[in-house]
């Protein structure tokens, strides 16, 4: 009996392990399939797939390149992918944008012009600084010239030139 009994409960714990020896390889199983499934998504979303077809499509119009320049057009092609999605993203992003402030009725803002050469336009009536007259306070030093010589700018008491040289002629 207790033979028996032994027998049955090693059979008995063998039977556990393999299932869950099973259950542990479908478990693993599933996972690969997820995170294939998942790394599938993300090379869609990112845009490394539709990247990859673009080049494969330029490839086959424009046929083998050199073999050193086969790396460079490679390259190229992908930047050129990539100018193209983003306008394609940016008038996406665009297009939702008005979607949505015509639903709420959200009027535009205006556009402001940036200051710069050339951003303000002078009307009939409106001078151009550069022309202002010479005794303007902006116009310091243009204008009339004196004939009086300009004097050196004077030093600090202690520091500079003049109070060195007053030193050196007291000893």
């Amino acid at each position: 009996m207790k033979e028996k009994f032994k027998l049955e409960k090693s059979l008995k714990e063998q039977l556990e392990k393999e299932r869950e020896a099973r259950l542990q390889e479908e478990i693993q199983k599933t996972e690969i399939e997820r995170n294939k499934k998942q790394g599938a998504k993300r090379l869609k979303t990112c845009g490394i797939l539709e990247g990859y077809d673009f080049f494969l499509n330029n490839l086959c119009k424009h046929g083998l390149p050199k073999k050193e320049d086969a790396f460079d057009f490679a390259a190229l092609c992908l930047l050129r992918f990539e100018r193209k999605r983003k306008a394609e993203k940016m008038k996406e992003l665009q297009d939702r944008i008005n979607k949505r402030n015509h639903r709420f009725d959200i009027p535009e803002p205006p556009k402001v012009e940036s200051p710069g050469k050339g951003s303000k336009k002078k009307g009939k009536g409106e001078k151009s600084k550069r022309s202002a007259s010479p005794k303007t306070a902006r116009s310091k030093g243009k204008g009339k010239k004196s004939d009086k010589p300009k004097s050196p700018p004077k030093s600090i008491k202690g520091k500079g030139k003049a109070s060195s040289v007053k030193k050196l002629k007291k000893k």
